[in-house]
């Protein structure tokens, strides 16, 4: 050939929104700078001229894209996800120089991939699971290492139910911002969330959803995890290491003191007899 011809057609679901600017094309090590566009949905990558002026051995690399969106209003939480499918379409007549005209190309089949993403849902309760009002929540996710906040939920935004939308795999951080009136604040809880998918399948679907929250109910169907979140009144137990030990140290060696003196007082009166 003297001009090869490579389209790749990515259709994404009503639930991705393609982000700007975001797409990466490598052969082998080597960045490529291709031509594409957008539009309804339809994400359209022509790698011919790329391919062309590549310097990068085009016969024998491994030709990587990527791209990134975002989940939108639209996006379907769990069951059967949010699906986006691509197929090729490339120079397939030996006998065409040129190679990229209508009836020389050859198109794969789709192949199918799912986005899948959760809702976790906090049931806000006290001491005997009835419903409490006035808390704030704070979610963060571990990424690379570092705590990136998610989200914030505050009381007019949930009242007794917080459910935290769009989540993907990986461990998160939940802290109670605000308080409960007359309540105890609770201590910040770290919890992962990990689902199994059959890939393999023409239409790729959740095969388990399981979380380390306390008391989780996971919903792979629905996508939605469930527990319930408790305060407590009273007064905090002081830590170990704070003043509460060091109020019973002190009062330990008070009362050996004492024992000590009142002996010492009785073997004076001993001997006085």
């Amino acid at each position: 050939y003297t001009n090869y011809s490579l389209v790749i057609t990515d259709t994404l679901s009503d639930g991705l929104d393609f982000t700007d600017n975001s797409v990466k094309v490598f052969i082998g090590n080597t960045e490529l700078y291709p031509g594409y566009y957008c539009n309804d949905g339809v994400l359209t990558i022509d790698l011919t001229s790329a391919l062309a002026n590549a310097t990068a051995d085009v016969n024998s690399s491994e030709i990587k894209i990527t791209y990134t969106a975002t989940l939108n209003e639209n996006a379907v939480i769990g069951g059967a996800g949010n699906p986006n499918t691509v197929s090729a379409t490339y120079s397939n007549n030996p006998n065409s120089e040129m190679g990229g005209s209508t009836d020389d190309t050859g198109t794969t089949p789709e192949d199918k991939v799912v986005v899948f993403t959760y809702n976790v849902i906090i049931d806000k309760v006290d001491e005997n699971s009835n419903a409490l009002t006035g808390a704030e929540f704070k979610l963060e996710k571990n990424v690379n290492g570092n705590w990136t906040e998610i989200t914030r939920l505050t009381v007019d935004q949930a009242g007794d139910t917080f459910t935290f939308k769009g989540l993907d795999d990986g461990e998160y951080r939940l802290t109670e911002t605000t308080t409960p009136g007359g309540y105890n604040t609770i201590n910040p809880v770290v919890f992962t969330i990990s689902a199994t998918h059959d890939a393999t399948a023409d239409n790729p679907t959740i095969t388990e959803l399981t979380s380390t929250l306390d008391g989780a109910i996971a919903d792979e169907n629905a996508g939605t995890i469930t527990a319930e979140i408790m305060n407590q009144k009273g007064s905090s137990l002081p830590s170990t290491g704070g003043i509460g030990r060091t109020i019973f140290f002190v009062s330990g060696g008070i009362l050996v003191a004492v024992a000590g003196i009142i002996l010492i007082i009785k073997k004076r009166m001993n001997n006085a007899d």
